[in-house]
């Protein structure tokens, strides 16, 4: 597999990055409402976790953390582990600023505890039986071969082609 680079630092992906949060914003309910059907079970689980796979500099990341984090909020007080991860390459400097605005935490509220993760989404990023609830809105276009389940009016790409799956 070629080695990747990751995204532009230095502010530049939160700057530029008003499309992926246009793209995303269709998927935010769906995933509000599957909320309140997870099989949460607070005296054998210690934390609810939440991961995004490819969050660069946060600011689409940390705006859909917040809004899955609200819906949890609804059906549990359990702590929440909200993980950040995107290749060792990215400017985490801006992540952590953007989930530290001003000093004050961009995810508020009592019990959140968000951490980065540098590594590479074809590898396991966190422990077995840990998430709840994992995405990945944009990183989705990066993968090697077409997805084996089939995604209903999917566009990507995968090794330099355009794919198009109906």
């Amino acid at each position: 597999m070629p080695t990747t680079t990751g995204m532009k630092g230095d502010g530049y992906y939160a700057a530029h990055s008003k499309e992926q949060r246009a793209a995303m914003a269709p998927f935010l309910p769906w995933l509000e409402e599957a909320v309140s059907h997870l099989p949460l079970s607070s005296d054998r689980q210690k934390a609810l976790g939440l991961l995004d796979i490819g969050s660069s500099e946060g600011g689409n990341a940390i705006y859909a953390m917040n809004r899955l984090i609200n819906r949890l909020r609804s059906v549990s007080d359990l702590p929440i582990q909200v993980f950040f991860s995107d290749l060792p390459t990215n400017d985490f400097n801006h992540l952590f600023a953007n989930l530290f605005p001003g000093g004050s935490a961009a995810l508020p509220g009592a019990g959140i505890f968000p951490c980065a993760i540098g590594g590479t989404a074809f590898g396991r990023l966190v422990p077995s039986r840990s998430l709840h609830i994992a995405t990945t809105f944009n990183t989705i276009g990066f993968l090697e071969e077409k997805p084996i389940a089939g995604l209903p009016h999917y566009i990507g790409s995968s090794k330099a082609n355009i794919d198009v799956i109906s």
